[in-house]
């Protein structure tokens, strides 16, 4: 839509304005959490080179990255340790049967995972791909000063 940027990139969902941006999410302390670490990775980021909108992009994406590598470490740590209850020899049958049943939940896991990577890598290659006409499309401040200029020159009658 013209004048705003609707995103979802798993946990981080909401709407991307040229001058604010809005998480959403039915977590309230979830989104609350992730709204403070966008505001801090923003200030971080301040720079009158770049956008409000370009900023906060790359804000959200680089989070949404680093929670997926969160998950992975600690998926592979559980993974590991799950491996380690299975080779070893000292485990009774009981205990290997339990870290046996929890492969599964934990391969679900993985799998929905790489699924988030995969979608979030597909959505950069596509607006890479895009033509010149759509990611300008996506400069917000630039379609609102012009917005704002347009505003002003039209003549009141």
């Amino acid at each position: 839509r013209e004048g705003f940027i609707l995103f979802d990139f798993g946990v981080l969902k909401g709407i991307l304005q040229h001058d604010r941006l809005t998480l959403l999410g039915s977590d309230r302390d979830e989104v609350t959490a992730l709204g403070s670490e966008v505001e801090k990775r923003l200030a971080l980021s301040r720079s009158t080179l770049e956008a409000f909108e370009v900023r906060a992009l790359d804000c959200l994406l680089e989070l949404s990255f680093v929670l997926i590598e969160q998950s992975l470490r600690r998926l592979s740590s559980m993974v590991t340790g799950t491996l380690t209850e299975l080779t070893d020899p000292r485990q009774t049958d009981n205990r290997r049967g339990v870290a046996l049943a929890n492969l599964l939940p934990m391969q679900i896991s993985l799998s929905s995972l790489q699924t988030k990577a995969k979608r979030l890598t597909s959505v950069l290659q596509e607006i890479l791909e895009e033509e010149d006409d759509t990611i300008a499309e996506m400069c917000l401040s630039q379609l609102y000063l012009r917005g704002l200029t347009t505003t002003q020159e039209t003549p009141v009658e």
